[in-house]
C-alpha cells in the first residue's frame, strides 16, 4: 500500500525537497513532465 506512505511524511522536513529536487531530475532527464502534481491532476501515474 505504497499510496499510504505519504501519510507519514513530515512536510517541512528538509529530506522532503531534496527527494522531490531528484524526482524533478530525473523526470527531466528522462524527457517527461517533471512537474510533481500527481495529486493535483487526480492521476494515480502521475503520483
Amino acid at each position: 500500500m505504497s499510496e499510504l506512505l505519504a501519510a507519514f511524511v513530515m512536510p517541512n522536513d528538509p529530506a522532503v525537497d531534496r527527494i522531490l529536487k531528484a524526482a524533478f531530475d530525473v523526470l527531466r532527464r528522462a524527457r517527461k513532465k517533471d512537474g510533481i502534481d500527481g495529486y493535483e491532476a487526480k492521476s494515480r501515474t502521475r503520483v
